[in-house]
Order: C-alpha cells, then structure tokens, then sequence
C-alpha cells in the first residue's frame, strides 16, 4: 500500500509541475546563449596592405627580392605578392595582417569577403615563400622543408602516417 501511495504522490506532483510549465505558471528562466564574438589580436602590429583594385603594381614583383633589411610593409608586400602567385588574382584585393616576424619567418591573416585565414611565410633565398595558409590544422609534411621554423609559431602539426597531433 505504501508504494501505491508513493508512486500517486510522485505522478500528482510530476503532472502538477508539468502543468505549471506548459501553463506558464511558473517564472521563467531565460538562458543566454554565447553569441559569437570577434577577437582581435592584440600582438598584431596594426600594418595593413591597402589594396585597390589595380594590375599588380611593380613594388609587389619586386618585393621579395629587392629589401635586404626589411620593414613589415616590405614583409607584406613580398607576402601578397606569393599569395598571389600561389592562388591567383582573386588575392590581390584581399586585407593582410602582420602578426609576427622572428627572422626569416613571419605570420599573419588575410581576409577578405569570403572570410579569411592564417597564413605563414619563410625567407628563402632572399624570396618569401608561403609555408602554409587557410584555416585548421597544419599538417606536418608542410614543414618537413622548414625544420627552423620557430616552435612558438606553429607549435604542433598533424602527422598524417600516425594520424595523430605532434607537438614540434
């Protein structure tokens, strides 16, 4: 008799509650969901390439093979000149972003109004070569051919024959 009358009481305050809810007698709780939100990197050094709508102009040819001591617009000029060699036209009105240069290794984004991504250089040569660029994870045989890039840039990669992360 005693689990009669406990399995009534818990089906009277169970479809009570229920009642209450769907009736809206009770207050209302209302939980936000994160919107998303847009970070800016503070270590960026506020340099970017102004693009226009024009033939590739000369100093973009020349970029890369002509500044010896190069200052950050240099970097980014020899940078969307391979980007654009690499991809196309498409990437000349694109907006390029300096995050870092530590030696002949440099890193960034561009954006432009499809989205964007990250991007990582190298000087070789006295030319800057695009190490890899998009979104998601760098795979490891990217950088089998830069063994110095800096760890504090891209401290892991995807190894593809262990299908695994690898921290460098």
């Amino acid at each position: 008799m005693k689990y009669i009358a406990t399995i009534f009481l818990t089906a009277l305050v169970v479809g009570f509650g229920v009642t209450a809810y769907f009736k809206g007698w009770l207050p209302t709780v209302t939980f936000y969901k994160p919107q998303a939100v847009s970070i800016q990197n503070t270590e960026i050094l506020n340099k970017e390439v102004a693009s226009t709508p024009s033939p590739i102009p000369s100093e973009l040819a020349s970029a890369s093979a002509t500044v010896n001591l190069e200052s950050n617009e240099a970097v980014l000029l020899a940078v969307k000149a391979a980007m654009i060699k690499k991809h196309g036209e498409d990437f000349f009105n694109m907006n390029y972003s300096l995050t870092k240069v530590e030696g002949n290794y440099a890193s960034g984004s561009v954006s432009g109004t499809g989205g964007g991504g990250m991007w990582f250089a190298a000087k070789v040569n006295n030319e800057w070569k695009i190490v890899y660029d998009g979104n998601g994870v760098i795979m490891c045989n990217s950088l089998l051919s830069y063994p110095t890039f800096p760890k504090n840039m891209i401290p892991e990669c995807w190894d593809a024959s262990t299908n695994g992360l690898i921290k460098r």
